[in-house]
């Protein structure tokens, strides 16, 4: 399986990709979303694991973005983060409707 992983503090990126790497899993790596855009362009990967708050373009932004330009043929996209506000799930349910292959999966307790 091909996992990109979108990601932009090191030691979050360092640890998911021993995780990652541990489980056998092809790893590609962005550190936000206009690099994630880059990668996508020359590769295919099965699922994407993205942060949501990334500079440049944030994980909303990027699964509009890949939405808009691959449609319903993106792959499946998962945010996981540890800093979610009840703002971003709104955001996050909203974004979802526009994708039915979006995910979101906080680790942490939801900061009001």
């Amino acid at each position: 399986m091909t996992i990109l992983l979108v990601e932009d503090i090191e030691d979050t990126l360092e640890a998911t990709r021993l995780l990652l790497e541990e489980l056998s899993a092809d790893l590609l790596v962005a550190r936000d979303g206009v690099d994630a855009m880059r990668v996508l362009a020359r590769s295919h990967p099965d699922i994407v694991l993205c942060d949501l708050r990334m500079p440049r373009m944030d994980g909303f932004e990027f699964l509009l973005e890949l939405s808009r330009l691959r449609g319903p043929d993106h792959p499946p996209v998962v945010a996981v983060s540890a800093l979610a506000t009840e703002a971003e799930h709104r955001r996050t349910r909203a974004v979802r409707q526009r994708s039915q292959k979006f995910a979101f999966l906080v680790p942490a307790a939801v900061k009001p």
